[in-house]
């Protein structure tokens, strides 16, 4: 090789070595830099599924406590779920619900004074478990702070795991409607009504949120 020949070499040794670690380098940069992206927009995906996901759960509970409202907060439900229940009221307009493909609900209990039961259906047959034993731990942690004086409506609302699975629950006041309606004396009668949250309830969730990977899991899956 001529000394040309050797200064050509050493010259572009001395260029394109420094010039291909720069393009490394910069190719490193973006490959990162495209990651990070990446791992941004599946980060901003996920924050966006799961409210989707919460607000979907809201909606479901917030539209089971809406009815509840329709059923409890009631003059005709007082007049006939206070004193002597009146059986037949509860079957025409409680238990009858429950059987029509449990669009609203399709278990309901009605609690007096003392906790006792004093009607339970679930899907058109008798109940024969106490709200604790049916409902499970849950339901006393709704029912705890609800204010029963006999006027004020209240209601509490949750997701609980019931002898029968997963649930969206509402528990609240049986009290009159009208502002010149003698409610009863003493403590309030509680309404509990519950809806699956199954399978079917996570299908059509899914469809009205467009969340296509809702589903549900067991939590040891986790």
């Amino acid at each position: 090789m001529s000394y040309r020949d050797q200064l050509i070499a050493r010259f572009g040794l001395r260029v394109i070595i420094p010039a291909a670690a720069v393009l490394v380098g910069a190719l490193v940069i973006v490959i990162i830099s495209l990651s990070q992206m990446a791992s941004e927009v599946n980060n901003i995906e996920d924050r966006l599924t799961a409210r989707s996901v919460e607000a979907a759960l809201q909606v479901t509970v917030r539209n089971l406590e809406q009815t509840h409202r329709d059923y409890a907060q009631w003059d005709d439900a007082v007049r006939n779920a206070y004193g002597d229940v009146n059986q037949t009221f509860m079957e025409e307009t409680y238990g009858s619900s429950t059987t029509v493909d449990h669009v609203l609900f399709d278990t309901v209990m009605l609690v007096d004074e003392v906790g006792r039961v004093r009607y339970a259906v679930r899907r058109g047959e008798p109940v024969a478990e106490s709200p604790a034993d049916a409902f499970g731990p849950g339901l006393s942690a709704l029912t705890r702070p609800l204010v029963r004086d006999g006027v004020s409506y209240d209601v509490r609302s949750g997701i609980l795991v019931t002898k029968w699975g997963l649930a969206v629950v509402s528990v609240g006041t049986v009290v009159p409607f009208s502002t010149d309606f003698s409610p009863p004396v003493g403590r309030s009668r509680l309404l509990v009504i519950g809806r699956a949250f199954d399978e079917e309830v996570v299908a059509h969730l899914r469809e009205d949120y467009l969340i296509k990977d809702l589903r549900l899991a067991d939590a040891s899956e986790a």
